[in-house]
């Protein structure tokens, strides 16, 4: 006969967290989420100090530009229908939705091709270091696009998990990658390749997981059902898919602008800080939302009262955590960096310093960020992006008209994101407070 677990033996905390999670299944998903990142951004600053070692800050600049171009295309990649996975009402709508995507995938990715192939093969100044290597930005496009695709669609089946196990797949395979490459002498190019085989590496998990035998959405998928489910989501293509890449643009474009003006040397030192910075905050908010963005779609259609507890808990929480972070780091990046990633890099510090400013707002932002889209605001959504992006852009404008030293652009660039943030957030606070109040009033 068995026995149940003593409640007041070694083993309790594990049942009494068990038993917390179970009745919390957000929170548990947040957790998981969480768990994967972690270990994920842990491997990827253990190998940092060896990337900096291996690769000179003009290489890292480069790799930083493709990145950056990756990061803002994206938004257009498979035209945002895959924000609708999580929406679907039926599998048949959510296979439909899939073959729709990666049809829009391949589509955008030709595009981008034969966009780049139109472009001039002589590149001007600084401009001719990034130029030999911007065919990789349409291989890298397709298969980060893919996993954004496939993170969708396992948001919306509750597979938190295997989210998270790609995360950690992803930061093995790259920078593993990258430094065996690099250990080989393969230079640019072995970040470049690197770089792809840790993006693809996650896309081939999750459609390994998720779309292989019984259970898969795409045996219920038909032609006509693919162009009513795309038609049914047309807004996030018409609205979301370009309104994207303008938002992803005012916080990233600052990367390829100084790599053009500055040269790559320069975009190489915002990489590091970006990656220092930045990137354990994105371990937080990346945890958060894809759960927040499937509560959102379920308060939206039957709760809306709790939208608002929902917003400002996340908001709050990646406030104190981002200071908690930002504020230390930046006090001690002179000492640390150099000691960290080798003296070459000590100039980096200052860059991280100065880019901090920015990136308080955009990091408390993003787990928020998709809240207009969820809630069928599109056209809000859109307004905001391009304000923010027009701020920005006229900022990098300004400087470069004034021949501004880049730590000064860096910083007026930054205070002016920090800005145009700041207003998104409390924008968009305002709108779904406005909703709420017509759902109680309805």
């Amino acid at each position: 006969m068995s026995s149940l677990p003593d409640p007041t033996g070694p083993g309790r905390w594990r049942v009494a967290l068990r038993d917390r999670l179970s009745r919390n299944p957000a929170g548990a998903n947040v957790l998981r989420m969480l768990a994967g990142n972690a270990s994920a951004q842990v491997l990827t600053l253990a190998a940092y100090p060896v990337l900096t070692r291996l690769y000179a800050p003009a290489e890292i600049g480069v790799l930083s530009a493709l990145s950056a171009g990756m990061t803002i295309l994206a938004p257009m990649a498979s035209l945002r229908l895959e924000m609708a996975l999580p929406l679907s009402r039926t599998v048949r709508e959510a296979g439909s939705l899939l073959v729709a995507c990666f049809i829009a995938l391949l589509l955008t990715t030709a595009a981008v091709t034969a966009g780049l192939a139109a472009l001039p093969t002589q590149w001007p100044g600084d401009m001719a270091a990034v130029a030999p290597y911007r065919w990789f930005l349409p291989l890298a496009l397709f298969v980060f696009g893919g996993y954004v695709i496939m993170v969708n669609e396992a948001s919306r089946r509750n597979r938190f998990a295997e989210i998270a196990r790609t995360r950690v797949l992803q930061a093995f395979s790259g920078p593993a990658s990258q430094i065996g490459l690099g250990w080989l002498g393969f230079g640019t190019v072995g970040l470049m390749v690197g770089f792809v085989i840790g993006q693809g590496s996650g896309t081939a998990g999750l459609i390994w997981r998720l779309l292989r035998g019984e259970n898969s959405p795409l045996r219920c998928w038909r032609w006509a059902s693919v162009r009513a489910a795309a038609l049914r989501h047309r807004h996030f293509a018409l609205f979301s898919s370009w309104t994207g890449v303008v938002s992803a643009a005012s916080t990233y474009v600052m990367t390829i602008a100084f790599a053009f003006i500055y040269g790559p040397a320069i975009s190489g030192f915002m990489f590091l800080g970006e990656r220092v910075l930045m990137r354990p905050l994105f371990l937080i908010s990346s945890s958060i939302l894809p759960v927040y963005t499937r509560e959102v779609a379920r308060l939206g259609l039957s709760e809306m009262d709790r939208l608002p507890a929902l917003f400002l808990g996340v908001v709050k929480k990646q406030a104190l955590i981002a200071l908690a972070w930002l504020l230390p780091i930046g006090l001690l990046a002179p000492v640390v960096i150099p000691w960290a990633f080798g003296s070459g890099w000590a100039e980096s510090a200052r860059y991280l310093q100065v880019l901090a400013i920015g990136y308080f707002p955009t990091s408390v932002l993003h787990p928020v960020l998709h809240t207009l889209q969820i809630l069928r605001q599109q056209k809000l959504s859109a307004l905001l992006d391009v304000m923010r992006s027009v701020a920005v852009f006229s900022a990098i404008g300004l400087v470069a008209w004034l021949g501004m030293p880049p730590l000064q652009a860096a910083l007026v660039c930054s205070l002016v994101q920090a800005a145009s943030q700041a207003v998104v957030l409390w924008i968009t606070w305002r709108k779904v407070s406005s909703l709420t109040t017509a759902a109680r009033q309805g």
